[in-house]
């Protein structure tokens, strides 16, 4: 076969002509397809062909005259085709990468937003369109190491190839004639892994691939993240390609592999660091290897051919377009592939173990508690653990790092404590301002920034946190236990900087709650008050969906550039008293604070993540402060008090928050 042939042959289905009136005899052909025109015609050829068997014997004899016209004219596509792609004529092929910020854990929703994108990049005219790594279920991986997701929450979005999911992107490939190319999860038996997939004009699965080099390391046991195994170039109609998926793009074997493979132009979904260094890592990766690439990540879109960038974007969402010429076909090398594959493999031998250490070390960076880092406080019907965000073992349960706090609290009424012992009730939990969303060590600051725990007297201690790295907060969070039932609550903070995005600083506090059998928060109608109630249900439907109540005086508007948190989904309804309850067993937990309209409650129906059982999720019962205009160097605070006690009926509830209140005002009158 001529060189200047695709090295791929495809299978047409052809009719016998000899007798039309005889019984259908099937013959399979194999003729070179190197060109988009070339491929589709087979397609159509195909298609027919199979649509014949299912004519009346009458109607064939036309059919299998149109069938004869169709190939004939095919074989002239064909040839044509051939003649146009040569050594000294490469292709050129007008592409486009996607960048939006998937909601975690939205699988149809960002199917929705996936598809409105390729048929926007159709309208464009690319054909090829690239979109981001994990872009169906949102890449929840470095959540699940972080806690915040839990491991079995990916088997809800992790999708297996032949799913409907994958079908619907087919049939849509096959609808618009363009070649599709996304980063998802892919579920293959029990274990899923990082991939992503090639679904050409006619909705075929030229390839997928699976991410080899991973940023946080590898652990055996991490069933949700696997690793690949191997790299191949795979045929398409614009010739042979290779894949890479995010932080393989930094390392010349990965991208050295598929070039020796065949593959005439490189793709690379990614989700990861939108920096200058990595634009040069992707132009290094087609500059060392002479091919195009196309990089889809979010935040920024490179197309890189000719060994130069020809189009670079940074909107967080939209469509870069741009030209590649993809060269001729090239002949593999095997020998230098498969050593280039071992050298690769025995490098992340050594590297993954090395970075894992790194990522444990991260997510628990001060190690395991020590004596001061853990105590007690007591009242007469309380006994309440707290601590700093060091992992410790309490009363036989791992706690893990980061959450900080409440650890347990218990009463000779309930012994079973109302927050989930891995995590931590009235947990200090994130700083935030209008800015995107943030690596976990950015977005979950204070559980990584180190807490010095400080024990007053026998019913008080205070952690302290010096200036965050990032937000520059300093705080102090006090908790003092008193007779009867009562831990009371006061925090304060000082900003070490101005100039947080939005002109806003917010606070945000969580209570991981330990499989309620109602999830709910119940609070007081913003129209309503203490002496003339009418109550108001929370319980959010999902994760990041309305979950946010403010006070009915609170007139600040926050401006996020993402809207894919707790803070930045503001519910509908607000309240009017600052308190909210919530029940748990016999007991009811009831928040109360100091009046302060920028005090706002939050709530999910699964942040807490999977119950004990595995068959339901445990919410989270949140608050948040809000400081406009924070000034560098001045202090803010809040007071409040949690009580816990056996539930009497909600008059009981109106009455220890009228206690309170009126507590407070007195205090302020003195």
């Amino acid at each position: 076969m001529d060189k200047s042939f695709s090295s791929a042959v495809l299978p047409v289905k052809m009719i016998s002509l000899r007798n039309p009136k005889s019984s259908l005899r099937r013959s399979t052909i194999y003729i070179a397809s190197p060109s988009p025109k070339a491929h589709r015609a087979l397609a159509v050829q195909n298609q027919l062909a199979s649509e014949q068997e299912l004519q009346p014997r009458s109607n064939r004899s036309a059919m299998n005259r149109q069938i004869s016209v169709l190939f004939f004219a095919l074989s002239v596509v064909v040839l044509h085709s051939t003649d146009a792609v040569s050594q000294d004529h490469p292709s050129q092929v007008r592409v486009a990468a996607i960048s939006f910020e998937p909601t975690k854990l939205d699988l149809a929703g960002n199917c929705d937003r996936l598809e409105f994108h390729f048929r926007e990049a159709a309208k464009g005219g690319a054909k090829i369109a690239v979109a981001p790594e994990g872009i169906l279920e949102g890449y929840i991986v470095n959540e699940i190491l972080a806690d915040e997701y839990k491991p079995a929450q990916m088997h809800d979005v992790a999708v297996e190839i032949n799913s409907p999911t994958i079908q619907r992107f087919q049939r849509l490939a096959r609808e618009l004639q363009i070649c599709v190319v996304f980063g998802f999860a892919e579920k293959i038996g029990k274990e899923v892994y990082n991939s992503a997939v090639f679904i050409d004009d006619v909705g075929k699965i030229c390839g997928t691939y699976h991410k080899m080099q991973l940023h946080e390391g590898y652990d055996p046991e991490w069933w949700f993240n696997r690793l690949g195994r191997q790299s191949r170039a795979f045929e398409t109609p614009y010739g042979k390609c290779g894949i890479l998926i995010c932080n393989d793009r930094w390392n010349p074997l990965l991208a050295k592999i598929p070039a020796l493979d065949g593959a005439q132009f490189l793709i690379i979904p990614s989700f990861g660091s939108t920096s200058k260094a990595q634009d040069e890592a992707v132009l290094s990766r087609g500059v060392e290897n002479n091919l195009p690439v196309i990089e889809a990540n979010v935040g920024v879109s490179l197309i890189v051919s000719d060994n130069q960038i020809v189009a670079v974007d940074r909107h967080r969402e939209g469509i870069t377009y741009g030209e590649i010429n993809i060269p001729a076909p090239r002949p593999k090398d095997t020998v230098n592939r498969d050593r280039t594959e071992v050298e690769f493999l025995r490098w992340r031998e050594t590297e993954m173990p090395q970075r894992l250490a790194k990522t444990v070390a991260n997510y628990d960076p001060h190690g395991p508690a020590r004596e001061q880092d853990v105590t007690q406080l007591k009242s007469s019907r309380l006994k309440v653990t707290l601590g700093n965000n060091r992992s410790a073992e309490i009363n036989g349960e791992q706690h893990r790092a980061g959450y900080n706090g409440i650890f347990a609290i218990t009463s000779p009424d309930q012994p079973e404590s109302p927050f989930v012992p891995a995590y931590s009730g009235w947990n200090l939990e994130h700083y935030f301002d209008a800015s995107p969303r943030s690596a976990a060590n950015i977005f979950f600051e204070p559980r990584y920034a180190a807490m010095k725990l400080k024990r007053s007297d026998n019913r008080t201690v205070e952690l302290y946190q010096s200036a965050t790295p990032a937000y520059q907060v300093e705080s102090w969070t006090r908790f003092r236990a008193s007779d009867p039932y009562y831990l009371d609550f006061s925090y304060r903070c000082k900003p070490h900087r101005d100039d947080y995005a939005g002109d806003f600083l917010g606070v945000f506090w969580a209570s991981y709650m330990n499989g309620p059998i109602d999830k709910s928060i119940y609070f007081l109608d913003g129209e309503s008050s203490l002496t003339q109630p009418t109550w108001r249900q929370l319980c959010t439907q999902q994760h990041n969906r309305d979950s946010t109540v403010k006070q009915n005086q609170d007139s600040t508007e926050l401006k996020f550039e993402t809207g894919d948190t707790l803070f930045s989904n503001i519910s509908p309804m607000t309240y009017s008293a600052p308190f909210f309850y919530g029940r748990f067993r016999n007991m009811v937990l009831i928040y109360v604070f100091r009046e302060n309209q920028n005090l706002r409650f939050a709530h999910s129906p699964s942040g807490g993540g999977r119950n004990s059982a595995g068959n339901d999720t445990n919410p989270a019962w949140d608050f948040q402060l809000i400081i406009p205009n924070p000034q560098k160097g001045q202090e803010y605070q809040l007071e409040g008090r949690l009580i816990y006690k056996p539930w009497k009926g909600r008059a009981d509830v109106l009455a220890e928050v009228s206690r309170y209140l009126q507590g407070v005002k007195e205090s302020d009158n003195q």
